[in-house]
């Protein structure tokens, strides 16, 4: 897996905030608007970048403008500190009634997308973000559920 993140160029970033009660902020809108956020990135070329044509094709039939990014998108610089995330396809493997992809394991926790499109990182990651709250709040009694922070789904040791 690290491999190909080092040889891949990020094309998109889903961003979810949330408090442990499921809130997303609402920016001082009173909670008439929710936020999540979707970062398109430059530094992705379709001629030129190693990528999976099915892949490709997948996130185009769902309107991603690859053009469009790389002519208007953000250019990426990563840092990050800390260790508390959670992989959310880590945590499910733990339960037999899990499985699929986020679109089945939402379903199988009745957690309804509430914008967006699917494969759009924005509107994944805040299926995520509450599908990994379910998860919580169905499975894990008190805090439990953190000793699966840290752990990357096939990377564990």
């Amino acid at each position: 897996m690290k491999l190909n993140v080092d040889a891949l160029n990020l094309i998109q970033l889903g961003f979810t905030l949330s408090d442990p009660s499921d809130n997303l902020p609402d920016l001082g809108s009173g909670g008439i608007l929710l936020f999540a956020w979707e970062f398109n990135f430059n530094d992705f070329n379709l001629n030129s970048d190693l990528h999976s044509p099915d892949s490709i094709n997948l996130l185009r039939s769902s309107d991603v403008d690859f053009e469009k990014n790389r002519l208007e998108g953000i250019d990426l610089h990563w840092a990050f500190f800390g260790d508390d995330w959670w992989d959310v396809k880590h945590i499910m493997k733990y339960y037999d009634n899990l499985y699929g992809g986020l679109e089945m394991v939402a379903a199988a926790l009745k957690v309804q997308r509430l914008a967006g499109k699917r494969h759009h990182a924005g509107s994944d990651s805040l299926l995520t973000c509450q599908t990994f709250l379910k998860m919580i709040k169905t499975f894990f009694y008190e805090e439990s559920w953190k000793k699966h922070a840290g752990v990357l789904f096939g990377l564990e040791m």
